[in-house]
């Protein structure tokens, strides 16, 4: 089980940050493009959603 975790942590890691690193390196530190980019279609708009509750129950626990 322990590795399982550490698999999935590491993918959780690298596949979202392979996303993000390339847009960062364009755009830099552009937070409000972030935002506009983020919630321009419903999908995109769900899955933040998602990311922030999942974030804040983790932080809660």
């Amino acid at each position: 089980m322990r590795t399982l975790y550490a698999v999935l942590c590491l993918a959780g890691t690298t596949w979202p940050l392979a996303h993000f690193v390339p847009w960062l390196l364009e755009n830099g530190l552009d937070l409000p493009l972030l935002m506009r980019q983020a919630s321009q279609t419903p999908i995109a708009a769900f899955a933040w959603a998602d990311v922030l509750v999942s974030g804040v129950a983790v932080v809660a626990l």
